[in-house]
């Protein structure tokens, strides 16, 4: 279901759909550094692409779980396992697996505790790819998903949730006018042709002239036909065990790694390291914008003051909080505020478009929405732009009268520190930072 457009004279040459997708074919360029990566990381989830996609309770689960297996059925590339061929690695389409959705009812309390839970690793060589589950709460269903990136990426999902609506909506949906086998075999088909090796010559160009500090050098060697000559040399190796780069790349890199011990104390967090600063130097800047300055001493102050409103308007412990305004000082104090109130902060760009915007905001489970009359305004005026899944705080409001208020941290080491969002136009991934990574 990846995206495969790739618009070339050999795409006339290729076989039929139907016929690429009953045989196994290579992996892309792309594909085959995930692939490899891995293999090197069996037990890792970082290529996992999870959803949660809400419907209303009175949902018919029937339906629901049919259209998935329509769409699964209707974009053959969810459906491939990978394994060796005759020529390497290969993906080969399995039509002829079901699609298994189980159903099951849970509370809200139970579903949130159950999508932590529910992204796992894949089994690339015996598929499938993806997990599919429903669950129904005494105040919704949710259709839960969990996808490899190797057979799906940020424009797969925008993709599916559009068919998904329409399936659901008793409408049809087209059949998929290109399929990835096809994309794979043409972009294997351009290796030879004058487009690939005036794009190969661009980039030489381009990097030719690089900084040394980030030089590419010419005789870096390819980490796959590493993995692969080690692998070949010892057949018997557990593949985890096997170093992607040189014994001089790995040489070099531990150098470079290598520097002076600092004793670090993991049980402060960033919020208890700025008050202890805050107490020693109370008069000096702390940030700086075209606006003026904050002292360490007044973002101290203002941050106990906005972390006991967050409280009042109902953030708890690790919930999260949506940040979305321009890198002025209040950008900073926003976050501070955030940790001491216990919390997580989530930071959006608000030049994103609306859309994006919006799904993150409820994606992220979000109590607060903390931004600016200035900001807000201008995103509305560009069209439609809820914030009904989280409460508006307008900063600059707060700092036009900052009361006064007692000292407060209720920053965790253990807790959570912030959610980054990462590929994807409309529907991106989340990874979730803790406290103690965050402040070291």
């Amino acid at each position: 279901m990846k995206d495969g457009g790739l618009a070339t004279e050999s795409n006339a040459q290729i076989s039929s759909s139907s016929d690429i997708l009953h045989s196994s074919f290579p992996l892309s360029y792309a594909q085959t550094g995930v692939y490899f990566d891995c293999l090197k990381n069996p037990a890792s989830t970082l290529y996992n692409i999870p959803l949660c996609i809400k419907f209303r309770k009175d949902t018919d689960t029937t339906t629901l779980a049919g259209a998935v297996r329509t769409l699964v059925k209707a974009h053959p590339q969810m459906t491939v396992h990978f394994g060796n061929g005759e020529e390497g690695i290969v993906q080969t389409v399995d039509l002829e697996k079901v699609v298994e959705i189980p159903v099951k009812q849970m509370s809200e309390e139970e579903l949130a505790k159950y999508k932590q839970d529910f992204v796992k690793p894949f089994d690339l060589g015996t598929g499938p790819l993806y997990r599919f589950e429903i669950a129904t709460t005494e105040k919704q269903t949710c259709l839960l998903m969990d996808v490899h990136h190797l057979v799906f990426d940020g424009g797969s999902s925008d993709i599916f949730l559009q068919q998904l609506c329409s399936l659901m909506n008793g409408e049809t949906i087209e059949d998929e006018d290109q399929n990835y086998a096809a994309y794979v075999m043409a972009e294997k088909a351009a290796e030879g042709g004058e487009d690939y090796r005036a794009a190969a010559n661009f980039f030489k160009e381009q990097l030719s002239v690089v900084e040394s500090v980030t030089e590419v050098r010419p005789d870096l060697p390819n980490p796959v036909k590493v993995t692969v000559e080690r692998m070949i040399a010892n057949p018997a190796a557990v593949l985890t065990s096997i170093c992607i780069v040189s014994d001089k790349e790995a040489e070099r890199i531990i150098k470079l790694g290598t520097g002076k011990e600092i004793d670090v104390d993991l049980s402060k967090t960033f919020a208890n390291l700025f008050t202890e600063q805050a107490k020693r130097t109370p008069d000096a800047p702390a940030v700086v914008d075209r606006d003026g300055q904050l002292t360490y001493g007044e973002m101290d102050r203002y941050s106990n003051a906005l972390a006991h409103q967050l409280i009042e308007f109902g953030v708890q412990p690790n919930d999260f909080v949506c940040v979305m305004l321009d890198r002025f000082k209040e950008f900073p104090l926003a976050v501070l505020s955030i940790h001491k109130a216990g919390a997580a902060y989530t930071p959006p760009d608000f030049e994103y478009p609306n859309e994006r915007l919006s799904y993150m905001l409820e994606n992220s489970e979000s109590k607060v929405l903390i931004t600016s009359h200035d900001v807000l305004e201008a995103k509305q005026a560009e069209g439609d732009f809820s914030t009904a899944a989280a409460k508006t705080f307008f900063i600059d409001d707060f700092m036009a009268d900052v009361p006064d208020a007692e000292p407060i941290d209720l920053s965790n080491p253990d807790g959570l520190a912030y959610m980054i969002y990462t590929s994807g136009l409309c529907r991106p991934k989340s990874a979730r930072i803790l406290t103690t990574y965050a402040s070291s």
